[in-house]
């Protein structure tokens, strides 16, 4: 996890939490966000860092919905709505990025 913290923060200087409930965040940026996580949620040491990793991966599909109206994964809406309210259920994930996929899911309904 610290590696890819520290990947991320090389590029943007911000905590995950802040650039993926933030509008002015470029694609690229959260592009990263959701590459870097997925290989760390295949590669992760152990179930907490692949369960951070995942949570990752998803608030960056939710965050460019939701602020850029850009879905960045192949899943149908459907199945990111399924995924996402799946996420919601643990109680460690912050209310910033609830808020975050509460909108996307909205928005996944929608279409």
């Amino acid at each position: 996890m610290r590696a890819l913290s520290e990947e991320l923060n090389s590029v943007s200087g911000l905590p995950f939490g802040d650039l993926l409930q933030d509008a002015q965040t470029k694609m690229a940026i959260i592009r990263r966000i959701r590459g870097l996580s997925k290989k760390l949620g295949s590669s992760g040491k152990d179930k907490i860092e692949r369960d951070v990793a995942l949570v990752l991966y998803f608030a960056a599909i939710a965050g460019a919905i939701v602020f850029h109206n850009v879905r960045i994964s192949q899943y149908s809406y459907e199945k990111l709505a399924q995924s996402i309210e799946a996420l919601t259920q643990h109680d460690w994930i912050t209310p910033e990025i609830t808020r975050v996929y509460d909108e996307a899911r909205k928005h996944c309904r929608k279409n």
